[in-house]
């Protein structure tokens, strides 16, 4: 009990402890609020004096407003009366000016309004004139001009009712320029039909005059000549002045015997219509002629002297006709000597660079009017996406009209079924007959560029046999052959009376070098364009020693002539030319290429050469005898015609190769007096070779015999020497 009692005692001390507690810190935080009380009331004094201070200032702000805008009241009320006058007076003024141009325009509709019935009542008798037999009228220029009837009364209807929608105006305006355009082609027929008629009546007129002096001389027994002859004849009289007469040949010929008569007059055609002279006024008289020959278009008139007695045709028929033969080819080979030497005098007046700088700046005037007349009024150009060549192909290629491509791939170009209105096959004798027949299923017309001269497509083994087989089961036309024959080649022996044009000018080779090709393969029809231009020598031929050098389809000895002694010697640089060197056979270009290494020369096949070009082109043949594959016409006019300053070739010396179109290489350049070099490099087994066999003799029969290989032989000579 007594533990509970100290306990009670214990938590009344608690008790009366917590309760004090709390009363010191009521008292404490009554305090604080005091001084915070304190502190709240001087901050609300504070407020209130700035308070005061800003509503003071409101006050003389609201003041200064008030002038302010009493003072901009004013200046506007200044400004808007001045303005407003300056602004009615200018609405007058132009209220004025509009009344004006509305009566002027109001004049001018009624000026046009009568232009346009005038009009319309002029197409009308012109569509009763139409008739689409005669020209230039056409079908349907009846119905066109209704149209334009039609739409210039629609034009009058609408310019008295006024109501009509934008809408209509648009394709009323629409309808009257297609009138005016066919109106207008209309008249540039007209126009054009009455040039034709008019030239048709001068010529009409012409031939009546003519005639009229025709009938009036055969009145008269007057035979009818050229206008040239009677200008000729009057021409002389008057100038030689009664010194001589002037007869026409054929007026003073008799020949009695009737069989000759017609043969003479047939040999001598237009020469019975020349002129006779006196011989003592014949120079006066030709130098007449000779001045006035030009000028007065007396051309073709000839003009002889000294025949008074016509008893030189009792002669023999033989002494005449050689006679007459004998003048003739005088007078012809004068006549075509003056017609040369004044067509030199034209050529050396004509300034050739100038003509062609003029030739080519109105041709880019050409080119860039078709690109502005296509594209100027174009704001924006169509995109495509690869979806569009078959889905969208009609837009694609109005927009691009020329397309591009492999004749393998042309197809897959457009969409199904679409034909090209003209397809251009370029370089058709490397094409085959199946790619070339693809291209060709695209086309509406086409046009075959290549050349017969020039290297054909390979057929290799395999496929040639194989091609060869089907052929055989088909009787089929011997131009279908695909072995046999190029794009090229198969048209022109199916179409042998197609149009044909050979491209001429040539513009990549020395004169010299294309002059070869010209001559042989080309029967002199090019036209050679370049020029020397101090490219002296632009051919060259090197020869190796005499003897067997190729093995197989390559030759090691020609491998070391061009690299020790036609790139030294020919100064070959090919860091400032571009050099190739061309071969018939793959082997030796593979054995080139490892011999010239990393200098910037191209070395390949003369097939793979085909369509290009080098400054220098070295040429080596690689057989010891000329064989077919090597002398194809074919393979050696592309050869030469690669390179365009100069062609160095390397042939064997084998005398066999004579008759051979590389032997005629070899002769033309020779026979115009380039370099014929025999090749210095040899080799002590050359003796072995047949040619050699009488100097081998005459060595080996001073010196001893260690083998029964003469190669051994001739080995030891070597190696006592040394």
């Amino acid at each position: 009990m007594e533990q509970i009692a100290r306990q009670h005692e214990q938590a009344i001390k608690w008790r009366d402890t917590v309760a004090t507690q709390e009363y010191v810190i009521r008292a404490l935080k009554h305090l604080d609020l005091i001084e915070n009380l304190a502190e709240v009331e001087q901050a609300i004094e504070t407020l209130r004096r700035e308070l005061d201070e800003v509503n003071t200032q409101g006050t003389l702000a609201e003041e200064h407003h008030r002038e302010a805008r009493a003072r901009a009241e004013d200046y506007l009320k200044k400004w808007s009366t001045h303005e407003l006058r300056k602004e009615q007076e200018d609405l007058t003024q132009k209220i004025s000016k509009i009344s004006l141009d509305i009566e002027e325009k109001k004049r001018l509709l009624q000026i046009l309004e009568s232009k346009i019935k005038r009009e319309i009542g002029n197409l009308e008798s012109l569509k009763r004139a139409f008739d689409p037999q005669r020209e230039p009228w056409e079908d349907g220029d009846d119905q066109k001009l209704q149209a334009a009837i039609d739409s210039l009364r629609s034009s009058l209807f609408n310019r008295q009712s006024m109501d009509s929608s934008f809408v209509e105006q648009e394709a009323l305006g629409e309808t009257l320029r297609e009138a005016g355009q066919f109106l207008a082609s209309l008249q540039v027929r007209f126009l054009q039909a009455k040039t034709r008629l008019e030239d048709k009546v001068k010529e009409q007129e012409t031939i009546k005059s003519r005639l009229g002096e025709e009938i009036s001389g055969l009145e008269q027994k007057r035979r009818p000549y050229r206008s040239e002859v009677l200008r000729l004849k009057a021409l002389l009289e008057e100038r030689l002045a009664g010194r001589s007469p002037v007869w026409i040949f054929c007026e003073e010929m008799e020949i009695l015997d009737e069989a000759w008569r017609n043969a003479i007059e047939g040999y001598l055609h237009t020469q019975k219509f020349d002129l006779l002279v006196e011989p003592h006024v014949f120079s006066e008289a030709l130098r007449i002629y000779e001045q006035e020959k030009w000028t007065s278009r007396l051309e073709g008139v000839g003009l002889f002297f000294g025949i008074f007695s016509f008893s030189f045709y009792k002669n023999s028929n033989e002494k005449v006709i050689a006679h007459f033969q004998k003048h003739y080819y005088e007078r012809k080979t004068k006549e075509l000597t003056e017609r040369i030497y004044v067509l030199t005098k034209q050529l050396a007046r004509f300034q050739f660079d100038s003509a062609m700088k003029e030739y080519s700046a109105n041709s880019l005037k050409l080119f860039k009017a078709k690109l502005a007349e296509r594209f100027l009024n174009h704001q924006e150009r169509q995109l495509f996406t690869k979806e569009s060549l078959w889905k969208d192909f009609g837009s694609f290629i109005k927009e691009y009209p020329v397309i591009l491509s492999t004749t393998h791939s042309l197809r897959s170009c457009a969409s199904a079924n679409y034909l090209f209105d003209y397809v251009i096959m370029d370089e058709a004798s490397q094409v085959d007959i199946v790619t070339g027949a693809l291209a060709l299923s695209c086309a509406r017309n086409a046009i075959i560029v290549g050349d017969l001269q020039q290297l054909p497509n390979v057929v290799s083994g395999k496929i040639g046999e194989e091609t060869n087989r089907i052929f055989g089961r088909f009787a089929l036309n011997s131009t279908y052959h695909y072995a046999d024959n190029s794009m090229l080649s198969s048209m022109t022996k199916l179409y042998k009376n197609v149009a044909r044009t050979l491209l001429k000018e040539h513009y990549r080779c020395h004169p010299k070098i294309i002059g070869f090709c010209n001559q042989k393969f080309y029967n002199n029809e090019l036209i050679v364009l370049t020029e020397e231009n101090g490219r002296e020598k632009s051919l060259v031929v090197y020869k190796t020693a005499k003897g067997n050098h190729a093995r197989g389809n390559y030759n090691q000895r020609q491998i070391d002539v061009i690299m020790e002694e036609v790139l030294p010697a020919q100064l070959v640089d090919d860091l400032k030319q571009s050099v190739g060197i061309i071969s018939p056979y793959r082997m030796q270009t593979d054995k080139l290429k490892v011999a010239v290494g990393n200098r910037d020369i191209e070395v390949d096949t003369v097939h793979k050469y085909q369509g290009r070009e080098k400054d220098i082109v070295i040429l080596t043949t690689v057989v010891n005898e000329v064989n077919e594959f090597v002398d194809n016409p074919n393979l050696i006019n592309v050869a030469i015609s690669r390179a365009v300053d100069k062609l160095i070739v390397v042939v064997s010396a084998d005398e066999t190769n004579v008759n051979s179109n590389i032997g005629d290489l070899v002769r033309y350049i020779e026979y115009n007096n380039f370099e014929i070099i025999n090749s210095t490099i040899y080799s002590v087994f050359d003796l072995l070779y047949h040619s050699y066999s009488e100097r081998l003799l005459a060595i080996m029969k001073k010196r001893k015999k260690v083998s029964e290989y003469e190669s051994k032989n001739l080995m030891n000579v070597v190696i006592e020497r040394l």
